[in-house]
Order: C-alpha cells, then sequence, then structure tokens
C-alpha cells in the first residue's frame, strides 16, 4: 500500500486538494519512553477551498511498513483552540539512498 493511496481511502485526502511535497524519513512519537523511530513518508497536502482566505496546509505521516497515518502540526500556531491536539512528532535525519517513493 503506498502513502498517498492509504490517505485516500482514508479521506484524509479529498477532491481538488493538491499534494505538494512527499519527503521520507524517521520520526518518532515525542511520548513515548523509550524513543522508537519508524520510517515514514511525510506528505505535505494542500487542502486550501476556493473561499479560503487563508491556505490551508496539512502533513500527514504514514508508516512506511504499516500504513497508520498521523496528522503532524510542524507549526502549533496552525492548531485551534477548540481541537484537541495531536501527538507532537519529532524527525530523524534519513539515511542516505532511501530518498525515493
Amino acid at each position: 500500500m503506498t502513502a498517498i493511496e492509504s490517505l485516500l481511502n482514508n479521506h484524509y485526502i479529498l477532491r481538488n486538494n493538491s499534494i505538494i511535497d512527499i519527503e521520507f524519513g524517521y520520526y518518532s512519537l515525542a511520548d513515548q519512553t523509550p524513543r522508537l523511530f519508524s520510517p515514514m513518508w511525510a506528505v505535505t497536502v494542500d487542502q486550501t477551498l476556493e473561499t479560503s482566505e487563508e491556505p490551508v496546509i496539512r502533513i500527514y505521516l504514514v508508516n512506511a511498513v504499516l500504513g497508520d497515518q498521523h496528522q503532524w502540526y510542524p507549526d502549533e500556531s496552525n492548531i485551534d483552540e477548540g481541537e484537541d491536539k495531536e501527538e507532537e512528532l519529532i524527525e530523524e535525519p534519513a539515511l542516505p539512498g532511501n530518498q525515493e517513493l
């Protein structure tokens, strides 16, 4: 299963959304002990509607092995105050040679 297919099947990507960027890396949930890094695809999606005044950019992390999805807020100012905060995620640099999708 590919990262984009997983996001489409779970309705994270909708009609007229644009995929801006896809990067491979190793990520960990910040609250885990011991800290485990998983291989994940970071898919950046532009979900801005034509009627929106501000851009709506979301980054979804898709586990490269399991296909699980997590939404990542690299800039917490994008979080609405009424929403629950997703788990904070950190990025570990990707290993050389693993940059292809």
